[in-house]
């Protein structure tokens, strides 16, 4: 069965035929639409002017647009939080590794030529975290 689409001002003119006493069954049968669609719109524009219905499919279309803005800024935020988790943890292990080789060289377990080519980057991972967590980051990276 083809799917007739009704405007706003027929939806309106069915619901009033029956409102005004016209049996539904005929209603139904002159314009060709199923008992579930009538009571559908009945349920859902009853009492309703022709106005009122337009401003109701304007909100419903409003509605969408922002359920679909929501979801995106939702989508956008839990990738933002799942690569900075990701960023952290791979920091904090930059962090221990490269105190564990400053301490290997301090304690004199390592020479210092082992680790030239890591000592500038480690260097930098220490200051780094000493400047963006002062009173954190010797004590839980090493932990």
């Amino acid at each position: 069965m083809t799917r007739l689409k009704y405007n706003d001002s027929e939806i309106m003119s069915i619901l009033k035929q029956e409102s005004s006493g016209i049996p539904v069954a005929n209603v139904l049968r002159e314009h060709n639409i199923s008992s579930a669609t009538f009571y559908k719109w009945r349920s859902r524009y009853g009492g309703m002017d022709l106005p009122m219905i337009s401003k109701l499919k304007e909100l419903e279309v409003e509605n969408a647009r922002l359920k679909k803005m929501y979801a995106e800024k939702r989508l956008r935020a839990d990738i933002l939080k799942e690569v900075l988790k990701k960023r952290v943890l791979y920091e904090k292990i930059s962090l221990a590794y490269c105190l564990c080789i400053i301490d290997d060289l301090l304690r004199g377990k390592t020479k210092a030529d082992d680790y030239t080519w890591k000592l500038d980057h480690c260097l930098y991972q220490v200051v780094l975290a000493i400047s963006l967590f002062p009173s954190k980051s010797i004590a839980t990276a090493r932990a």
